[in-house]
């Protein structure tokens, strides 16, 4: 519903933090991409949701921002859910709000280097079907505070 908002309603709010985000690539044209790349958005998945495959909905999302010229886009990339009450415990994937909620969403990728890899990936019908591409958990490493950035934006009209 994140998604849908920021398309329907995007202007009426200051940023979105799509969590697990399920809008399809296929389902977001080019056009869409252009309206809301200079949106405040910060993007939590992880690779292990079997609910909404991050390959067919965030990682191609986020490619296709950077190298639209978003500027204030982030993406955290999990590689598993696990809990913070018990670390042994690991959950289902699609709970990757469980690190939002939990203040755990502090690191994320380096955009310059998502849009130096946009040359190496194959979006195949509205999934990414590269290999070794950038956008992978191993790679999601640069400092950053979710709710740190979500207090600090500001809308520009």
């Amino acid at each position: 519903m994140t998604m849908n908002l920021m398309f329907e309603h995007g202007d009426y709010f200051t940023a979105f933090y799509p969590i697990c985000e399920a809008y399809m690539n296929k389902n977001i044209s080019d056009e869409m991409i252009e309206q809301v790349k200079d949106y405040n958005i910060w993007f939590l998945q992880s690779e292990d949701d079997t609910t909404v495959n991050p390959l067919m909905t965030t990682i191609p999302s986020y490619y296709r921002l950077i190298n639209a010229g978003a500027k204030n886009v982030h993406f955290t990339l999990k590689d598993r859910v696990v809990g913070s009450d018990d670390p042994s415990s690991v959950y289902f994937g699609h709970y990757a709000w469980v690190y939002a909620f939990n203040d755990d969403v502090k690191k994320e990728f380096d955009n310059s280097k998502t849009l130096a890899d946009f040359t190496n990936i194959t979006i195949e019908g509205g999934e990414l079907t590269s290999t070794n591409n950038y956008v992978t958990n191993a790679n999601c490493s640069v400092d950053g505070n979710m709710w740190a950035w979500l207090s600090a934006q500001t809308k520009t009209n």
